[in-house]
């Protein structure tokens, strides 16, 4: 049975930098992926039977969601508790929240995420996946150690 990861990341380029070093550390055979672009896409599916969803704090400008109540990232996690705690067919999963900043990254915790992290600390995100699914990270020792190196000179150089 595979692992099903929600991913709710409006930018492209930061979801395909998740997926490149996702593909190199968890086992991809084991996980479904899937991607909603915004909150209008997330909403209808965020009742799903998740394992993990991973959730980006900034999803694009709020006024494009004024008929909604929700306004940011933080909103749709509380949303998801609340539907698992008051839906009997939803049942809890680890919520992971990313953001670009500190007051991001803390209001997605105070909205109830397990985890928050800086979008550029992927080795920390796919660890956090890795202990939820209870995968091994990259077999190879080497190739783990390449990545996060890599990640670090990213970091240093921005």
């Amino acid at each position: 049975m595979s692992t099903r990861i929600l991913i709710v990341e409006d930018n492209s380029g930061i979801y395909d930098y998740y997926m490149r070093f996702f593909n190199i550390l968890l086992d991809m055979d084991q996980m479904e992926i899937v991607r909603a672009r915004d909150m209008i896409e997330a909403l209808p599916i965020l009742a799903q039977q998740w394992d993990i969803i991973l959730m980006d704090y900034d999803l694009g400008p709020a006024h494009v969601y004024e008929d909604t109540k929700f306004k940011c990232g933080a909103d749709l996690i509380a949303y998801r508790i609340f539907l698992t705690n008051n839906v009997e067919s939803v049942k809890p999963c680890v919520t992971i929240g990313t953001a670009s900043h500190m007051v991001g990254n803390l209001a997605m915790v105070g909205a109830g995420a397990d985890h928050s992290f800086r979008k550029d600390e992927v080795i920390k995100i796919a660890k956090a996946i890795e202990k939820t699914v209870k995968v091994n990270l990259s077999k190879d020792a080497t190739v783990t150690k390449l990545v996060e190196e890599a990640v670090g000179e990213v970091e240093n150089s921005v």
